[in-house]
């Protein structure tokens, strides 16, 4: 029997013909890919370069590497070194941190830490546009860093809890200076208390800030005068917002409702933002607690004399009228405008010594007598503000002692200025009153609930040292 035996058919012939066809294919598939891996292999230097995980062992040259590694080098080694190159430069960074002691500036504590001026200017220079160097103080803080030739990477500049100004160098070389925002958490705190010696003590023992006190005699300031109509015992009630950073107290905000009940009365005030945009404190019938006159011109210790008709003159001796009101008071003490208005006259007026007369709304005219000197730009035909500075108390004229006689005239009519009965404030639109009313059960409930303080939202910190939403 023959060994080769020829296909005895055709389509025998074809299946040969496809499988040496296969074959052919798939030899050469292997010779390319047997020479793209020899060609591979081959191109790589033979060294001690090993790299793994981005590091950089045994390099066969200096291992400070240079500042920007040549295009092919990096072609070779491969970006895990150049990697490995910015790790090894960031272990170079320094960093040079200071306090401002008193007297300081940030110029001079930066020259203390032996920083170029070239350096310090462009730290001035960049924090002009959002820094107000008016606010650097002692105790800010500052952190300065260096790379490792020497030039400005990064500053830090620190004032108070809230405020933090950055500058930074960015990838291109230059640099970026920007506030940092900082979020606090806003709550609302009621806080309580009675009257005892003053205001102030009495806020500042429930509160421990004196600000608060303030704020709070300037929201009745048109109602209730604090400095004779206050008694001991009388009670007071405050809803006021409170920022904490991480649970830190930072600041008090507004006084969002307050609340006096005592020898003058029961006064309750709500602050309201109404469909304009204007915040103001209202009564609980939506009527503006700010009035058009102030109960008092001055803080004064006590009233001297009162008004009436028949009074002993202490220095001449008579029985004669006296149609105002006396304030004792140390001499110097501000005394201010009870209204907007006109300034009519400002000159020593015989008897009553150095005396401002102001022309206000509706006829109404006061006078302000016995000054020791007049405010600032205060003469004829200067227009004043409520609570403008027009003077300070002294003892000009035929007078005793330092006091601030005080009158009011209605249309050319002495009226008794602790009974007169001015101008009341805005009302409401009837627009705003549904949502004031909703806002001012709000603020009650939570006066009078046991809830001491609640969690209301978060909120950033501005570099105005104001809170926003």
């Amino acid at each position: 029997m023959a060994l080769y035996q020829p296909f005895q058919n055709r389509d025998q012939r074809r299946w040969a013909r496809k499988n040496n066809l296969r074959l052919l294919l798939f030899l050469t598939f292997c010779i390319l890919a047997i020479i793209s891996l020899t060609m591979m292999f081959s191109s790589i230097p033979m060294s001690s370069t090993s790299i793994v995980e981005g590091e950089v062992e045994d390099i066969p040259f200096n291992h400070s590497l240079p500042k920007v590694l040549p295009a092919s080098a990096i072609s070779k080694i491969g970006p895990q070194v150049a990697e490995a190159k910015i790790k090894v430069e960031k272990k170079n960074f320094r960093q040079i941190g200071g306090v401002l002691e008193k007297g300081d500036t940030l110029y001079s504590s930066l020259l203390d830490k032996n920083i170029k001026k070239s350096i310090i200017h462009t730290i001035i220079e960049h924090l002009k546009p959002i820094m107000p160097f008016d606010t650097v103080m002692p105790g800010d803080t500052f952190t300065l860093t260096l790379d490792s030739e020497e030039n400005l990477h990064r500053f830090e500049y620190r004032t108070g809890l809230i405020e933090t100004y950055i500058i930074e160098r960015g990838m291109d070389g230059k640099f970026d200076s920007f506030r940092k925002k900082v979020e606090l958490e806003k709550y609302w705190v009621a806080l309580s208390g009675r009257m005892e010696d003053s205001l102030f003590k009495s806020i500042m023992a429930v509160s421990g800030d004196a600000s608060l006190a303030t704020k709070f005699a300037d929201i009745f300031a048109w109602k209730i005068d604090f400095h004779n109509e206050l008694k001991k015992g009388d009670k007071f009630r405050l809803v006021v917002e409170k920022y904490l950073l991480r649970g830190k107290f930072i600041q008090y905000g507004d006084i969002l409702a307050a609340e006096y009940n005592g020898a003058c009365g029961l006064h309750q005030a709500i602050l309201f933002k109404d469909e304009f945009g204007r915040s103001d404190y209202y009564d609980l019938k939506g009527v503006s607690l700010r009035r058009a006159f102030l109960r008092a011109p001055l803080q004064f210790n006590y009233i001297s004399s009162g008004y009436t008709y028949h009074r002993l003159h202490p220095i001449l001796g008579c029985i004669r009228p006296h149609l105002g009101i006396d304030y004792a008071a140390p001499v110097g003490t501000p005394v201010w405008s009870v209204a907007d208005g006109v300034v009519v006259s400002a000159r020593y007026e015989g008897g009553n010594g150095n005396q401002v007369v102001i022309r206000h709304m509706n006829g109404y005219q006061t006078y302000y007598n016995h000054l020791s000197r007049f405010g600032e730009g205060i003469k004829s035909g200067a227009r004043v503000k409520q609570k403008q500075v027009i003077g300070y108390v002294g003892t000009t004229g035929l007078s005793t002692g330092p006091h601030l006689d005080y009158r009011v005239k209605h249309y050319g009519q002495s009226i008794d200025p602790l009974k007169a009965d001015f101008p009341t404030g805005q009302k409401l639109e009837l627009a705003s009153k549904r949502a004031f009313h909703r806002i001012a059960y709000d603020l009650l409930h939570f006066m009078y609930d046991n809830q001491k303080e609640k969690l209301v939202c978060k909120v950033l910190a501005t570099d105005q040292k104001t809170l926003t939403k």
